[in-house]
């Protein structure tokens, strides 16, 4: 008799247990093609941390716990994919849902204007290019005013 009240309480626990935990956000994937030597390149799809004017910190597997960090001096180039919130909020302005995609912009250029200064048009400046043009869309002068 106990047993049959016992079993469904522990896959319920269990299942409760696993929800409790949340799952930390995964940086941005990227592709970064590497300098070597006798002018060779070499390509690396990586999870990109932050990018400045003469670093770069990237991990190869999002469970890794030391990052890479080399010199701008060593990359030839990077190629950022576009983060899966950023594609969201670009569905939202073009579905025409201006006031949810301004919120989501504005979160967005927060998060990543400051890890990817070093990449001209990362989503952190393109988000709040879009902010702009929903507030603009809305007709919302004041917060246009703010904003800019």
């Amino acid at each position: 008799m106990k047993t049959k009240f016992l079993i469904p309480f522990l896959l319920l626990l269990a299942a409760s247990l696993s929800q409790a935990q949340p799952k930390a956000p995964e940086p941005p994937r990227a592709m970064i093609v590497l300098k070597l030597e006798d002018d060779k390149l070499d390509a690396e799809e990586v999870f990109l941390l932050a990018v400045t004017a003469t670093k770069v910190a990237y991990k190869f597997n999002a469970a890794d716990a030391e990052p890479e960090i080399k010199s701008r001096s060593e990359i030839d180039s990077i190629f950022l994919y576009d983060p899966k919130d950023y594609l969201e909020a670009i569905d939202l302005l073009q579905g025409r849902k201006y006031a949810e995609a301004q919120q989501a912009f504005s979160k967005l250029k927060d998060k990543y204007g400051r890890a990817y200064p070093g990449i001209p048009n990362n989503p952190g400046v393109m988000s709040g290019f879009y902010e702009l043009e929903c507030l603009r869309k809305l007709n919302d002068l004041e917060g246009l005013r703010k904003a800019l």
